[in-house]
């Protein structure tokens, strides 16, 4: 039988990118571009009012470098204010790299102000306590000595920063489970 793996926060955000309406996309990603000063990578829906907007108080020779090249069409849906012209395309996707997208969220902790982005950047992810634990179905007494042993922790004196109410509540529901423990880590069985 295979064993689930949990996702990462990266592929967790990519998926939920890739179910994401196209303007839901468009949105994340403009904010992304603005926050990190990179206008030249916004897209725009290619409407007229856009398009004066963006062109305004542009001198005429200026909008005809903008737009006279082959990069931009007018049947075209989208399109991103290059540095000297506009260039059209119908797919946002050609623009957005969502894998790089999710990667740079990650890395940066930026939501892209969106909600379930920040949720899943805020999940804690498991300690290395706890993956262990949760390996090892360990009891809560073993737990201690491991911690000692492995950590230099004394489980007595363990503020809640360094022992969270998680890990506790996680040992105390499966500490009759563990059976195996002495044989691997050379500590005392408790039953």
């Amino acid at each position: 039988m295979y064993e689930e793996r949990t996702l990462t926060k990266q592929e967790r955000i990519v998926e939920y990118l890739v179910e994401l309406n196209t303007d839901s996309l468009i949105e994340i990603h403009n904010t992304i571009c603005f926050n990190q000063y990179n206008y030249e990578d916004r897209i725009y829906e290619n409407a007229p009012g856009i398009v004066n907007e963006l062109l305004y108080g542009l001198s005429p020779w200026e909008i005809v470098e903008k737009v006279a090249g082959n990069l931009y069409k007018t049947t075209d849906d989208y399109f991103v204010d290059g540095i000297y012209d506009f260039e059209s395309f119908n797919d946002p996707l050609e623009k957005i790299d969502i894998e790089a997208m999710a990667a740079y969220m990650v890395d940066y902790d930026e939501d892209g102000d969106d909600y379930e982005i920040r949720e899943i950047l805020d999940e804690e992810e498991d300690s290395e306590i706890l993956e262990w634990l949760r390996e090892h179905e360990c009891s809560y007494w073993n737990c201690r000595k491991y911690c000692e042993e492995q950590f230099g922790i004394e489980l007595d004196d363990v503020t809640t920063d360094y022992w969270d109410d998680e890990i506790i509540a996680w040992i105390e529901q499966h500490e009759n489970l563990f059976k195996m423990y002495k044989a691997d880590f050379g500590l005392e069985e408790t039953a």
